[in-house]
């Protein structure tokens, strides 16, 4: 039996499909790419205080994992010290596909109630 999955496809045809612990990102064929792009995970651990640079340089956050519950404030990841996304206070388990592209780099911003994430990106 196949695990469960989530797809979710924009009007172009790009799609996110999310299976077991495999996130595959599919362009749009003459949307200006090559039709599959591999994605890398981080993990990051609950309570981590200090900033996480996950990629320095440019690419693309395909979404984040909650795999602990955190508490009192959102978890908020950053390109170049600006915001690009963040999960909600205490955001349950599940994934938040994002497809997000930044510029310098991808941070996770460290606090000690942030919850415990994989994160998606290339």
């Amino acid at each position: 039996m196949a695990a469960p999955g989530v797809q979710l496809v924009d009007s172009a045809g790009n799609s996110l499909s999310l299976a077991g612990n495999v996130l595959t990102v599919t362009v749009a064929a003459g949307s200006g790419t090559a039709a599959t792009q591999s994605t890398t995970n981080a993990t990051i651990a609950a309570g981590t205080a200090s900033n996480t640079t996950i990629k320095t340089g440019p690419g693309r956050l395909f979404g984040v994992t909650v795999t602990a519950v955190g508490t009192v404030a959102p978890m908020v990841f950053t390109d170049g010290g600006v915001t690009i996304f963040a999960l909600a206070i205490a955001a349950p388990v599940g994934f938040y596909p994002a497809n997000i592209p930044f510029t310098t780099n991808l941070v996770a911003v460290g606090l000690a109630t942030n919850p415990a994430v994989t994160v998606s990106y290339a």
